[in-house]
């Protein structure tokens, strides 16, 4: 998703909606603008990179436990034959 930036959010298009803004902003207050939605951008980032980690770790744990078990039902199924 690509980020809006702030000259678009005080574009004289948007004189017409007073709760948008005058479409009058000083350059601060654009570079204001961009620098939260930069951040904004990074912090989604972070939280996608964050779910796919734990996802990554949580299939990890699941593949392990489940080779566990896969030994030891095949252990006991080679008990199983011996004692037969």
């Amino acid at each position: 998703m690509r980020p809006v930036r702030a000259s678009l959010l005080c574009s004289p298009l948007l004189r017409f909606d007073s709760r948008i803004g005058s479409g009058n902003c000083d350059p601060l207050q654009a570079t204001q603008i961009d620098a939260l939605m930069a951040k904004t951008a990074r912090t989604a980032q972070e939280k996608h990179l964050m779910k796919n980690l734990f996802a990554v770790i949580g299939f990890a744990v699941v593949l392990k436990k489940g080779y566990e078990w896969y030994r030891e039902y095949s252990e006991l199924k080679r008990e199983k034959q011996q004692r037969q």
